[in-house]
């Protein structure tokens, strides 16, 4: 992260920026020791969302720090699509995620009523 150091930090920043190196350090781990289930980096991306979605609402433009050129105008725009997308591929794995567990449910069901005809 890159920070000015004219500008005094507030509780929140440090707070964020504490939280930020953790997950920092968890993705260092994962990316040295992949964990075996999948799950894992869907949950990882998640914490990574707010950390995300902070900047996506406090960028220089809509803090009104820059002149509404259409270069901010541009770059804010695809910032907030950048963040929007990432965050729609995340619950589109998640709800893939959940509907493959309702079809093994299902075939479970399946193949219960059709042990019967064998009995």
């Amino acid at each position: 992260m890159i920070t000015n150091p004219m500008i005094p930090l507030s509780a929140d920043t440090v707070s964020i920026r504490r939280e930020y190196q953790q997950w920092d350090a968890t993705h260092s781990t994962m990316k040295d020791t992949p964990p075996s289930d999948g799950r894992d980096y869907i949950r990882h991306a998640q914490n990574l969302l707010p950390f995300l979605e902070a900047i996506a609402e406090f960028h220089p433009f809509v803090k009104g720090e820059y002149l509404p050129t259409s270069h901010c105008i541009d770059s804010h725009a695809l910032l907030l699509g950048a963040v929007a997308s990432f965050k729609a591929v995340i619950q589109y794995e998640q709800n893939r995620r959940e509907n493959e567990l309702r079809v093994t449910a299902v075939f479970l069901a399946q193949t219960d009523a059709m042990r019967v005809v064998l009995e």
